[in-house]
């Protein structure tokens, strides 16, 4: 049995949590497209979206002005096993 990471409820709260500051473009999150899973899946298969977490480690961008803290090691490994699952949308 696989233990398989949700987009729904394991990937959009990260995103929501980590990525947003519903401020808008600019603000070094691109609040549009982080909620849209077509935009974020062609992220992940352009590769900026792992390069970006899990790379470079550019996002979230610490420090900032949002209160935002950077991701855990459990919460890059979700993120790790998602794309890596071919990021679903479940």
């Amino acid at each position: 049995e696989t233990n398989m990471v949700s987009y729904e409820s394991d990937i959009k709260p990260l995103i929501k949590q980590s990525c947003a500051t519903n401020t808008g473009p600019g603000t070094g999150c691109h609040d549009a497209w982080i909620f849209n899973y077509g935009s974020v899946l062609a992220r992940v298969q352009d590769g900026s979206f792992k390069r970006v977490i899990l790379e470079d480690m550019s996002m979230p961008k610490i420090p900032n002005n949002f209160n935002i803290e950077t991701l855990t090691p459990d919460e890059l490994k979700i993120f790790e096993c998602w794309i890596c699952d071919g990021a679903p949308n479940n």
